[in-house]
């Protein structure tokens, strides 16, 4: 499989990530008996967090080495999708809160 860089590609693909991973954390929310502003609230905070992870915002350390995730999508079976950089979703998650509320 090679590693294809694709800006605008992969650019159109992270939002429907973040509305995948918000759409998750939402509905775990929802069955762990999180409801009205406080279920809003929860779901924000753990996209904002979820999201800066996968970005690579804190990053972290592995026998003394610095550690940075690099989020790649597998759109063909010969290829994966990659930006040329760390990925951006947590610009997304705040968005793709208020969407998935105002359909509430």
């Amino acid at each position: 499989m090679e590693l294809l860089v694709d800006h605008d590609s992969y650019g159109e693909i992270q939002p429907w990530f973040v509305f995948q991973l918000v759409s998750r954390i939402k509905e775990q929310l929802e069955i762990a008996g999180l409801t009205g502003a406080a279920l809003k609230d929860a779901t924000t905070d753990m996209a904002s967090v979820v999201c800066s992870e996968i970005d690579g915002a804190s990053g972290f350390q592995v026998g003394g080495t610095e550690i940075t995730p690099y989020l790649t999508f597998s759109a063909h079976e010969d290829y994966m999708l990659y930006p040329g950089s760390p990925s951006y979703l947590s610009e997304y998650a705040s968005r793709v809160v208020e969407e998935l509320f105002e359909e509430d």
